[in-house]
């Protein structure tokens, strides 16, 4: 999971910018290729330790990544 959202995060850094919302559940869409939101879960922001991800994110993308607000 680290190495996942590290090469997510890394992605958007290098095609400027990008959003990883946490809390969504979603479907495969039966519209269009790709995944459509079916439910909005919301997560108590006590319960995120927003230093955990920055940590994790500073130890497997390289180079930093300036600018990353968690």
């Amino acid at each position: 999971a680290k190495r996942e959202m590290a090469k997510d995060v890394c992605a958007f850094a290098n095609a400027a910018g990008g959003y990883i919302l946490l809390g969504l559940k979603t479907k495969q869409s039966v519209v269009h290729h790709g995944d459509e939101i079916e439910e909005v879960r919301l997560i108590p922001q006590a319960t995120i330790n927003t230093k955990q991800y920055t940590d994790v994110l500073d130890t497997w993308c390289y180079p930093r990544i300036d600018g990353l607000d968690v």
